[in-house]
């Protein structure tokens, strides 16, 4: 998994060497999300598991399912579990819940159904 995340020479070096790599060398290359300060980790990891919560999670694990099993699928396997994924999103409570609020604009209160 590394070597598609940070390309296959700097996945060889990292493994090999073992080297320490700074917080913002590793948000440069893609190996982290986001650098932030110590002593906010915890109020940052709150906000996204908080941000996470509200959202579709039925929608949010078949994205995480699509794009793990990407990795194993040719294109045409990729974009067909693609394609399910989103039509069967297509027929959730969470979905009728997200159209309804952005036509009466407002916040969407989603279920995980």
């Amino acid at each position: 998994m590394l070597p598609r995340v940070v390309g296959l020479g700097r996945a060889m070096e990292m493994s090999m060497l073992g080297d320490a790599v700074k917080a913002e060398e590793a948000y440069r290359i893609g190996l982290v999300n986001k650098v932030v300060a110590d002593q906010s980790l915890q109020e940052e990891a709150r906000n996204l598991a908080e941000h996470l919560a509200t959202m579709p999670t039925g929608a949010l694990g078949r994205i995480k399912g699509s794009l793990y099993s990407s990795f194993e699928a040719d294109l045409e396997t990729a974009l067909e579990t693609e394609a399910e994924g989103q039509t069967l999103c297509g027929f959730t409570q969470d979905h009728k819940e997200g159209v309804t609020a952005f036509f009466e604009k407002r916040e969407a209160r989603f279920v995980g159904r």
